[in-house]
């Protein structure tokens, strides 16, 4: 007979008072606002809800503290009980001294938003198990989630997990997400291209990209920016007399703000690029964006890769056009950070060991350079060291008729 896995009740009864829309469900609940009526007060202190809206009246305070997750139709609550997320994404400030950014603090939003919160349903905290937690993980592989991004989405399970343990308000004795692991490979890992372009790969994909282009993504590659970093250079942060760049901002997802880890660097350029982009800035101001579309606005990626990049990595043998819809698109394994991979694997290989080329990039870690950015094919990989061979001495040719024998040998 097979085992019977308990599933959880995700039935969830409709609400007597007004169901307003998820965003402006959000939105309210976010402000500290009655998710219904977007009136009322939501919290008469830290973690104490009010016991009903003030306004619509709406029985606030049946619910429990602990909810893990969001209800389209509460926002912040759910029947039976109370959503924990939103308060943690508000009150969480990293788990180190260097606290987080708004960019990872967005990221951890998006995929509570759109994989925890759809996967556990109306669970308490102390309803998720280990067993629970793992099952959440087999879901997210199962969905085609690269073995990365499933463990960006359990890291954020465990962090909530954290906070809540640490938190006496919830009687959790232990995390039950802190055991879990992912697979680092896919099944059929052997297969996947290698994220790095050859010498002659890179110079036929600049060669075949408009003149206009050109520039920017040798620029890329030489300078190993990431693309947020790359789109939001200014003359003001380039020193052409020395051939220096700093890297303090980036454009991340329609945001200004640090370079991801918050850390500025300086990047070396050389005396060539130096020379183009003395001759690219003429009389713009220090101000100006130093790569900007054709009408002088700010470059947006998307367009960029849709339209060059993919393209022209197709026309050079990198990538195939398919059809889908009825519509034609290039698809390719080239992106923006196929040429921060291939920067890292090149100053590699020319001598750079990983910590400068780790603070070239900007990693704090020169592991983490070597495992994730380093791509040394086998023609690469000098030849094994072999220990030198044994040094006999020269026999001396025996006599004829004359018989050698060990000395300890008797007659």
């Amino acid at each position: 007979m097979a085992p019977i896995r308990w599933q959880p009740d995700r039935t969830v009864p409709k609400p007597p008072w007004a169901v307003p829309s998820l965003g402006t469900a959000l939105a309210r609940g976010f402000s500290g606002r009655c998710p219904s009526c977007g009136q009322g007060r939501l919290f008469s202190g830290f973690l104490r809800v009010v016991s009903e809206c003030e306004h619509c009246h709406a029985p606030l305070g049946l619910a429990r503290a602990d909810v893990f997750v969001a209800n389209p139709c509460y926002a912040v609550f759910e029947t039976p009980g109370f959503n924990y997320s939103p308060l943690w994404l508000e009150g969480y400030r990293g788990r180190t001294g260097e606290g987080i950014g708004a960019g990872t603090l967005a990221d951890y939003e998006r995929s509570l938003e759109y994989d925890a919160v759809d996967y556990f349903g109306n669970l308490y905290l102390d309803e998720i198990t280990t067993g629970e937690v793992k099952r959440y993980v087999s879901h997210l592989e199962k969905r085609g989630l690269a073995p990365a991004s499933v463990a960006k989405a359990l890291t954020v399970v465990r962090l909530v997990f954290a906070s809540a343990v640490e938190d006496d308000d919830y009687g959790l004795p232990s995390n039950p997400a802190l055991g879990v692991r992912v697979s680092r490979r896919r099944k059929d890992s052997d297969d996947e291209p290698v994220k790095v372009l050859e010498p002659d790969e890179l110079g036929r994909l600049l060669d075949a990209l408009p003149e206009e282009c050109r520039l920017f993504f040798d620029f890329l590659f030489e300078t190993g920016l990431r693309i947020s970093e790359a789109i939001e250079v200014r003359w003001s942060d380039l020193d052409l007399g020395r051939g220096r760049l700093t890297v303090s901002r980036q454009f991340y997802r329609g945001k200004l703000g640090k370079p991801k880890g918050r850390k500025t660097r300086t990047v070396r350029l050389s005396t060539r690029m130096t020379q183009e982009l003395r001759q690219l800035r003429r009389a713009a101001a220090d101000e100006q964006l130093v790569f900007t579309a054709e009408r002088g606005g700010r470059l947006i990626p998307s367009n960029l890769m849709s339209r060059v990049l993919k393209p022209m990595a197709v026309k050079v043998g990198l990538g195939e056009w398919v059809v889908e819809g009825g519509r034609r698109r290039a698809v390719s394994w080239v992106g923006f950070h196929s040429f921060r991979h291939t920067c890292a694997t090149q100053l590699f290989l020319r001598g750079w060991n990983a910590k400068q080329v780790s603070v070239f990039l900007g990693h704090s870690d020169p592991a983490f350079t070597l495992r994730t950015y380093i791509h040394l094919l086998p023609e690469d990989l000098p030849e094994p060291w072999s220990r030198p061979a044994r040094r006999t001495r020269a026999r001396t040719p025996a006599r004829p008729g004359l018989t050698l024998r060990p000395a300890h040998v008797a007659d």
